[in-house]
């Protein structure tokens, strides 16, 4: 550490030194050098408190940021300009300023709004994977992120954001096994004989669909849904008489496994309501705001915890996402530019047009803001929305539903299209979802006088939580992000919107 606290301040937290430890791979222990240092000043100092959430904002994308160094300033920047910290925003004006005199270096992303969530927050890191992946508990002694990647086992090391692969992990496997008949019944069989051991007590109008044993494996956990989905259910049995010891009752069905604490104390059982926290002993439940869950585990320490939506690793510190307001599950929503590239149009139809979940269109005049009718649309929630080229069609989608093609301003349903994988409008199908990507509505020209969009001069591509943005001339990399799509380009293919963030690509094509 130099002698002047204050130098080796402007030094470390520089945008060329952040770029240097970046591009070296050694941005880890630049956030030890960081918090170091936080120590020469006095606790709470506005030094201090930059440092320290400087370090917090490396760690959130340490391992994007290993595998991505160029994306540095563009993601440094949208975790701290949005912060209320004003240390912290002071950083981030000042990485803009050096940014502007260094001069263009290539594409690069900049986003219009603040992220989820930023430094200081409930959210830690982030491990953002293109592998298919289930989350593992106990977790390692060392208090790291354990994997299962098709039998590969691979560890998350959350301090240096590394991916490390793990030879020497035995999972015991368990001696019983859970056999099911959907919407009637559930036991535990013998796992090698496939004997019939215990029955397992549901509801009446309840299907169950997958369980787990506690780390000692005296307890069985087993989660299902009511009839119509219109509950979920957790039941604890002991695992060798199959005797219900407590049960649970949530507004969602659980679909996904649930996970003992490692000290079996706790259980954890993602929703879509939230993912919800029981204690064993008292049978006390919390329901914390995580929606999108497919997999969680406490970690050893049982102050953090580390949850998987199939893409996105996160790990969570427990008491700061406790103290977050409880909030519904936000429906994903369709999004659609304007013609002219100058209005995002969303479903709460502040702009000009929006899906609604009941499957109807609402077109609106974006100058006065009054309705101008609302379309029938589908049966189903409208999943994608497009304008035209000349604005005089808006072609829209709902789930396993046809194209439907209006006339605009009047609203007239002019043609239907079903959907179909040899349709090259449906070439990318994801699972019956039409996408409003660029190369679909090309597609559709000319179809009832839809008019395509001329394609702009990049293209994006999703991998493991992470969009990558080409040079559509030559599909060299122009830039990484670490959010997923579905992603929506602007007419000329410079602003891009997906409904967790819209962005802007500048510099150098």
């Amino acid at each position: 550490m130099t002698e002047d606290p204050r130098r080796a301040f402007e030094v470390l937290s520089s945008l060329a030194t952040l770029k240097e430890a970046a591009g070296k791979g050694e941005l880890a222990a630049h956030r030890k050098r960081l918090l170091a240092l936080s120590a020469e000043f006095p606790p709470g100092s506005p030094s201090a408190t930059a440092l320290e959430e400087l370090a917090a904002a490396l760690q959130m994308d340490l391992a994007f940021l290993r595998v991505y160094p160029g994306a540095l300033f563009p993601v440094l920047h949208w975790r701290c300009s949005h912060h209320d910290s004003p240390e912290l925003t002071g950083l981030a004006r000042r990485w803009s300023e050096e940014h502007a005199q260094g001069g263009p270096d290539g594409v690069w992303v900049r986003p219009l709004g603040p992220p989820p969530f930023g430094p200081g927050g409930p959210l830690l890191a982030e491990l953002r994977t293109a592998r298919p992946h289930r989350l593992l508990s106990p977790m390692t002694a060392e208090g790291h992120v354990l994997l299962d990647e098709r039998m590969a086992y691979r560890h998350w090391d959350i301090e240096e954001g590394t991916l490390v692969d793990r030879r020497d992990v035995v999972i015991p496997e368990p001696t019983l096994k859970l056999v099911t008949r959907a919407w009637e019944s559930a036991a535990l069989h013998d796992a090698a004989t496939d004997t019939h051991r215990c029955e397992l007590e549901i509801p009446v109008d309840g299907s169950a669909n997958t369980g787990s044993f506690s780390p000692d494996g005296g307890l069985f956990a087993l989660v299902g849904h009511g009839d119509e989905y219109a509950f979920g259910f957790v039941h604890l049995y002991e695992a060798a008489t199959g005797r219900l010891l407590r049960k649970w009752k949530g507004p969602r069905p659980f679909w996904d496994k649930p996970m003992f604490s490692p000290d079996g104390r706790r259980l954890l059982a993602p929703s879509r309501a939230g993912l919800f926290l029981l204690d064993i002993e008292t049978g006390q439940e919390e329901c914390l705001p995580i929606h999108d869950a497919e997999g969680a585990a406490l970690l050893g320490d049982g102050r953090r915890l580390v949850t998987t939506d199939g893409q996105v690793v996160r790990v969570w510190e427990l008491a700061r996402l406790r103290a977050l307001e409880p909030r519904e599950a936000e429906p994903s929503a369709p999004m659609a530019f304007s013609p002219d590239g100058r209005r995002l149009l969303s479903p709460d139809g502040q702009w000009l047009a929006g899906g609604t979940k009941e499957g109807t269109i609402e077109l609106w005049r974006a100058a006065g803001g009054e309705r101008l009718v609302t379309l029938p649309g589908h049966g189903v929630p409208v999943s994608a929305l497009a304008f035209s080229q000349d604005g005089r069609r808006l072609v829209s989608a709902g789930d396993n539903e046809a194209l439907r093609l209006w006339e605009i301003p009047s609203g007239v349903a002019l043609a239907v299209r079903p959907l179909d994988a040899r349709d090259l409008a449906n070439r990318r199908l994801s699972r019956q979802r039409w996408e409003a990507t660029p190369e679909a509505l090309g597609a559709l020209s000319g179809w009832e006088g839809f008019v395509g969009p001329r394609p702009g001069p990049f293209s994006a591509e999703v991998h493991g939580g992470v969009t990558i943005f080409l040079h559509r001339e030559n599909r060299r990399h122009a830039a990484a992000f670490p959010v997923a799509g579905p992603w929506l380009p602007r007419p000329d293919g410079a602003m891009w919107a997906s409904p967790s963030a819209q962005v802007i690509l500048e510099g150098r094509v």
